[in-house]
């Protein structure tokens, strides 16, 4: 079913122990326009830090009561890596946030896998970085890979048509379903 992201924002989430927070934003991939992320509102404004859930960790979307229900415990997404809501969500921000749950990397190609296998491969890489990196020197400056978009600044974004400006996006769209 068809849902719009202004309607879905502020419903409540509801860990497997409880009410843990409410929907504040989205974030999705900008190479193929799919949700990767919710960002939950936990209380915790004064850091300017959000927690980010994926959407495969919904069990249940009840839009009587706007709430979403998640596979997730209270403590598993307060304790959850954040994000500074003022800085671009980077690849190496989702690797750690995709480790941390123990989900596969969306964005790995690798159709020979199925996701517990390449769950295994993901750690494994991370060991092997891991061993790599406390033998090596590290850059101070990682590379930015950023691919993520918050939904709500490109809902201020102008459209334009070939001839000149047409409107500007006002909502995003999302199959619920899926």
């Amino acid at each position: 079913m068809l849902q719009s992201v202004n309607d879905l924002k502020g419903y409540s989430i509801f860990a497997t122990d409880g009410l843990i927070g409410n929907i504040e934003e989205f974030y999705f991939e900008d190479t193929n326009y799919v949700v990767q992320y919710i960002v939950a509102n936990t209380g915790n404004w004064l850091s300017g830090k959000q927690n980010l859930i994926s959407p495969f960790r919904i069990s249940h979307l009840d839009k009587e009561k706007r709430r979403i229900h998640v596979s997730l415990t209270k403590e598993q997404i307060i304790n959850s890596p954040t994000i500074d809501k003022h800085q671009p969500v980077s690849r190496q921000m989702e690797k750690i946030v995709s480790d941390y749950y123990g989900t596969a990397y969306y964005w790995d190609k690798r159709p020979d896998l199925n996701a517990s296998q390449l769950a295994i491969a993901n750690a494994a890489a991370a060991t092997v970085k891991s061993a790599i990196t406390t033998q090596s020197v590290v850059s101070t400056k990682p590379q930015q890979d950023v691919h993520l978009r918050s939904v709500q600044e490109v809902a201020s974004y102008e459209i334009s048509a070939l001839d000149g400006l047409i409107g500007t996006v006002v909502d995003f769209i999302l199959e619920t379903d899926d």
